[in-house]
């Protein structure tokens, strides 16, 4: 079977690069709800020949194959054939793009892979997880990730999304980090980090440096690498992980309230404090002024502007609540929640 046979349009496409001759194919794993291949533009100038897969359900992740009545295995047979003709195998994903090439790069043993926030838990209660009624095949990869000695992962994520912090932290489950995966943490960054990334140095040449040279590139940003939490920390997150998973959102908002006051610099367990009571119906006045004093001493968060946004709007100020949300576009254009909020807003 030729890669023609394999090519499905917008969903699994080989692109010949410049690499002569050709040693390596790097894959690359687009994320969650992309109608087009994510990073595509910041691939195209790199050497090896690139396999784009995109998720053909826009947030299956991944489970429910690339056509209909395919699985997980079937995307990997159309990767290892693909692979036969190269030496070595890359791959890079972010966030539903990062758990698949932690997944299909254990599974087929690539020599190289870089995960950008990647969910290590694939479930449907998390923000970030399949749909409801996906069939879900791996829910979690902790182990598989682990036990893949032969390749080399690079994991980066933000430290203010705490879910991304969870996820990761469970690759150590307390015991020591196998020394082919290495864990970088990017401080005062969210699930948005990629953005940031093309501003400081442009992502193809993050990708250049550490997929090709192994090396983290210097930028502004400081980051910190090892496990994301300490003990104490981690034990906080774990219960508040525990009270979202069962939609017990009030009790997250008064239980994580003695920890918020032990931690005044864990600025992002504070937000999500506040998240969890908004979500249980704490009246929007008594968060407003905490969540607005958040995004405006981190305007780079998308998700603290968010819900700055939504207390405004929840007290009747319009005027705050779309100025939050030009900072959330000036993040991220296309998001979904916000430009709704907007067309409630307009229409006020």
């Amino acid at each position: 079977m030729t890669s023609q046979d394999l090519h499905i349009e917008n969903v699994f496409e080989l692109h010949e690069g410049d690499e002569a001759p050709k040693r390596r194919l790097l894959v690359v794993f687009s994320a969650a709800n992309a109608s087009s291949f994510t990073f595509f533009k910041s691939t195209e100038g790199m050497r090896p020949d690139r396999l784009h897969i995109r998720d053909p359900e826009g947030n299956a992740w991944y489970q429910n194959g690339l056509r209909k009545h395919e699985c997980l295995d079937d995307i990997e047979a159309r990767i290892q054939e693909v692979a036969k003709g190269y030496r070595e195998i890359w791959m890079i994903g972010s966030s539903m793009g990062g758990y698949a090439a932690l997944y299909f790069g254990a599974r087929v043993k690539a020599q190289r892979v870089l995960a950008i926030a990647p969910q290590i838990l694939v479930d449907s209660r998390f923000s970030r997880g399949p749909r409801s009624g996906v069939k879900v095949q791996t829910p979690d990869i902790t182990e598989l990730v682990r036990q893949a000695k032969g390749t080399s992962f690079t994991i980066v994520f933000g430290s203010f999304d705490l879910i991304d912090t969870y996820n990761i932290s469970r690759l150590y489950d307390g015991q020591d980090m196998p020394l082919n995966i290495r864990v970088l943490q990017y401080e005062g960054q969210d699930h948005m980090l990629p953005v940031r990334l093309e501003e400081e140095c442009t992502l193809m040449r993050y990708f250049q440096m550490i997929l090709s040279k192994t090396t983290v590139p210097q930028i502004s940003i400081p980051y910190q690498e090892g496990g994301p939490l300490d003990r104490e920390r981690q034990e906080v997150l774990s219960r508040y992980v525990d009270l979202m998973l069962n939609k017990d959102f009030l009790g997250a908002y008064h239980d994580l309230a003695g920890d918020c006051a032990a931690y005044p610099d864990w600025h992002a367990m504070q937000y999500y404090r506040l998240l969890s009571g908004f979500r249980g119906g704490i009246d929007p006045q008594e968060l407003r002024q905490d969540a607005c004093a958040l995004s405006d001493l981190h305007p780079g968060a998308i998700d603290f502007a968010y819900l700055a946004a939504q207390c405004c709007e929840g007290v009747g100020d319009g005027a705050a609540a779309r100025a939050y949300l030009d900072r959330v576009f000036s993040i991220r254009r296309s998001h979904p929640p916000g430009r709704k909020m907007l067309e409630r807003l307009q229409n006020v």
